[in-house]
């Protein structure tokens, strides 16, 4: 049964048995807490790297070279390791089990779906401190005290947004075209960027490879994202799907980044918000444009309305997803008839 190239449907049925198995058994938060994951040996790899060659001391260019060195070993490892893995699986009986092991190791839908749900409850349940808790959790970093009930619900529904761009379309897409090893490049390059891409002092320059290509291989996601969130934005109570398009031809570039404006926006305007303002980077607090015009009182109600946004999205994604599929299979039917 062809199940590993791209474009094949056994691949889309891979991908979501991998994302049923880790919403029934929460299976990505074992393996990220393993040595199996290839989130976490990339992350530990990038940290030794990292000790090793970004060294203040050394000039720009230097820094810069190194990075993308950096970034050259982790991707060239990654891609040799899933090409192996997809070689392996094609000559072994069975040997789709590999594929979709490794595929359980990378998704994950269910934990950052409860920690949105956490947030939810945080706030209707123990007000702003709890939602700050349950936020901070959420992000992987301390939320200030300064972030009122409504700064924590906008930063709560921005984040489920960028993840179901990253976890759920950026995933699709790269397996989609590129198979495994497009899809452990997107984890890969998405963890990088996570670490050594931050625009701080230190990453500057050593970071700015990871930087760039992450903003490259999003650009396509990205927008994909927006039109997927702002097409499920139809059957949310309350949203609008042509408001969700209006916001993001128009606010999506107000983001600091150029393409996490799209999901943003896209949210922001198919839920009549408005999202962005205060923000939170540990104990300092930022203010950003305003993207959606909005109610920008954001309350724990509109975190499950984004939540069921997202799972709407994530159907309209999936049969997008086998559309495709059903046409090239048609076109590869009518070249070989």
């Amino acid at each position: 049964m062809p199940v590993l190239n791209p474009g094949d449907p056994g691949a889309l049925l891979l991908l979501l048995a991998a994302w049923c198995v880790d919403v029934a058994l929460g299976a990505s938060w074992f393996f990220r807490k393993s040595w199996f994951c290839p989130a976490v040996l990339v992350a530990r790899v990038v940290v030794g790297l990292d000790r090793r060659l970004n060294r203040v001391e050394r000039g720009d260019a230097n820094l810069m070279a190194r990075g993308v060195l950096v970034v050259l070993v982790v991707l060239s490892a990654v891609a040799a390791f899933a090409c192996a893995v997809t070689a392996l699986a094609r000559v072994v009986p069975y040997g789709f089990g590999f594929v979709l092991a490794v595929l359980i190791a990378c998704v994950s839908l269910r934990r950052p779906w409860s920690q949105a749900r956490e947030v939810r409850r945080a706030l209707e349940q123990g007000g702003p401190a709890a939602g700050r808790h349950a936020l901070s959790q959420m992000v992987g970093r301390p939320v200030s005290g300064g972030v009122d009930v409504h700064g924590v619900a906008r930063q709560a529904i921005e984040e489920t947004s960028l993840f179901f761009n990253r976890n759920v379309v950026g995933c699709v897409f790269w397996f989609g075209l590129a198979g495994l090893p497009g899809l452990m490049v997107w984890e890969a390059v998405g963890a990088m960027n996570a670490m050594i891409g931050a625009r701080s002092p230190r990453y500057e320059h050593f970071g700015w490879a990871a930087a760039k290509l992450d903003a490259l291989l999003n650009f396509l996601p990205a927008r994909l994202t927006g039109l997927a969130l702002a097409l499920a934005s139809s059957f949310v109570p309350g949203g609008r799907a042509g408001r969700a398009f209006r916001t993001m031809r128009r606010d999506a570039r107000r983001h600091r980044s150029p393409n996490l404006g799209w999901p943003i926006a896209a949210t922001a305007g198919g839920l009549g918000l408005a999202l962005g303002g205060v923000r939170c980077e540990g104990e300092v607090t930022i203010h950003e444009p305003w993207i959606g015009d909005g109610r920008a009182r954001v309350v724990g109600l509109d975190v499950g309305r984004v939540l069921a946004l997202a799972c709407i999205a994530l159907l309209i994604v999936v049969c997008a997803a086998a559309l495709v599929v059903a046409v090239v299979l048609a076109v590869s039917v009518w070249v070989a008839g």
